[in-house]
């Protein structure tokens, strides 16, 4: 059964109005996708399930490779400095521990995908899951909630702003990149909602505790993880005061999961330089703000993420932000660089090393109306046309597909990996050969209905419609690959 509809939410694959499910949840009336509520955190991303099971699973793998690495240790016997060697123990014992604790928070997941077990396909596993694992994250929980003056000039950076150039009520608001979520709960006093948005599914599990008022119990090894000179456990504890305004949404900033014009304030933190496709996320933000909507922005500047054929220009880190925004549909409003201290732990001890950047901070306003981009993808899972199989994608980031041959004192190691965007992941041979023969197709020239139509003569019923097309929204999502309309009509699928 089915609840009241949820104006603020829309599908990320066809674009509807949800619907709250009975219970928790949300659910398409269109296209049937459902998004679950786990542990308290909306997952609103085109493959939910895959994502929460990937974000459970890598707590089991990181366990064993620091359990193996410790009994390896343990078992050296006799070393030079025996002062070293426990040291070192220690410093597993320390990972571990942190383990435990992120153990602790995915338990609701675990129950979760315990009771909705789901079919998986077989082009599950040729995308990238982008989010940091959280038991890489705990040192901006620290920050977050350790009292630190870090914490505190990113709050009075935003507010000030909010403060400085918001109009009208403060109704409603969204964090993007919103980690730990101190920010989500100190701009609590501005606004009656603020939703926190980030991919990393487990880390919000952790600041839904804090934000609660819980507290965690952090290992730290100094001046990094494997060189444990100097160990801390820190208690970082939640809030006194909890705001019933915050909801916590797991979701790709490349495809939010908010309606059109729905929000007056968005506000996004060290993003810019590290999602895949910039100018997606920019369109995405513009899409979701109200008319003459306020955008705030603090992140480092970089065109790493630039495909080979768009550089700096075309980048929000260009040398003319003005221009570029008024480009992208924004009027900026202010800008500012300001030298920062990016995860500061010297009060911990004084082993931490600290990075000292440059970030720039801006605030926009939405200036023009234009109507939101077509998405043939959502069309067709809307059931409202079937346009998206004459489109022909091209490549526009290099793909590297790798032989890997590591030679270990336990003998000869062979895989096979592929690389995009700066990130890498381990294929089984049988998947490695169907991204292989994947790539070669995508040359611009074949439209997706041909595509689908040769890898149907090779796998048959294994690979559906609607997988097809979902990994190629979200290679679109990604920047992976350009759409375009074919010179010649496709022909039949």
């Amino acid at each position: 059964m089915t609840g009241s509809m949820d104006a603020t939410y829309r599908c990320v694959r066809c674009h509807s109005p949800l619907v709250a499910q009975e219970g928790e949840g949300l659910s398409c009336p269109v296209c049937t996708a459902d998004y679950p509520t786990v542990g308290g955190i909306k997952v609103l991303t085109l493959k939910p399930h895959r994502l929460i099971q990937a974000h459970v699973g890598r707590v089991p793998e990181r366990r064993q490779e620091l359990a193996d690495q410790r009994e390896k240790l343990s078992a050296q016997g006799e070393v030079d400095s025996p002062q070293g060697w426990v040291r070192a123990l220690q410093g597993y014992d320390g990972l571990l521990a942190n383990l435990e604790v992120v153990e602790q928070s995915l338990q609701p997941a675990r129950e979760y995908l315990a009771s909705h077990p789901a079919r998986k396909g077989l082009l599950d596993d040729f995308l990238l899951e982008s989010a940091w694992p959280s038991f890489h994250m705990l040192g901006y929980f620290y920050r977050d909630w350790g009292g630190t003056d870090e914490a505190r000039f990113v709050t009075d950076l935003f507010t000030g702003a909010v403060q400085r150039h918001g109009e009208g009520e403060r109704d409603r608001v969204a964090v993007l990149g919103c980690g730990a979520c101190r920010l989500v709960h100190d701009l609590g006093e501005l606004f009656s909602t603020v939703y926190g948005v980030d991919l990393a599914f487990d880390s919000l599990l952790l600041a839904r505790a804090l934000l609660e008022g819980g507290e965690l119990d952090l290992s730290f090894n100094f001046p990094r993880p494997q060189l444990p000179i100097a160990q801390k456990v820190v208690r970082v504890q939640g809030p006194a005061q909890k705001h019933d305004g915050i909801e916590l949404v797991t979701a790709d900033v490349s495809r939010l999961p908010f309606s059109s014009s729905s929000l007056r304030y968005v506000l996004s933190q060290y993003l810019l330089d590290i999602v895949p496709s910039p100018n997606k996320m920019i369109s995405e933000i513009r899409r979701v703000l109200a008319p003459g909507g306020i955008w705030i922005n603090f992140s480092n500047l970089s065109d790493d993420n630039s495909p080979p054929e768009v550089r700096s220009y075309d980048q929000v880190n260009n040398l003319d932000l003005s221009s570029f925004l008024r480009k992208s549909g924004f009027a900026l409003r202010e800008e500012s660089m300001h030298r920062f201290t990016l995860l500061d732990l010297s009060s911990v001890s004084e082993w931490a090393l600290t990075n000292t950047e440059s970030p720039i901070f801006f605030v926009a306003q939405k200036d023009t109306l234009a109507p939101e981009p077509r998405d043939l993808f959502a069309e067709y899972f809307a059931r409202q046309g079937d346009g998206v199989w004459s489109l022909a994608p091209r490549l526009a980031s290099p793909v590297s597909m790798i032989q890997e041959r590591i030679f270990t004192a336990g003998g000869i190691q062979e895989g096979k990996r592929i690389r995009f965007s700066g990130s890498s992941r381990a294929l089984s041979n049988d998947m490695a050969l169907l991204a292989e023969g994947l790539l070669r197709m995508i040359d611009g020239t074949r439209t997706l209905g041909e595509m689908f139509g040769g890898l149907k003569e090779n796998y048959g019923n294994l690979i559906g419609e609607e997988d097809f097309l979902g990994l190629f929204s979200e290679l679109s999502d990604v920047g992976l690959i350009a759409l375009t309309a074919p010179s010649q009509p496709p022909r039949p699928r």
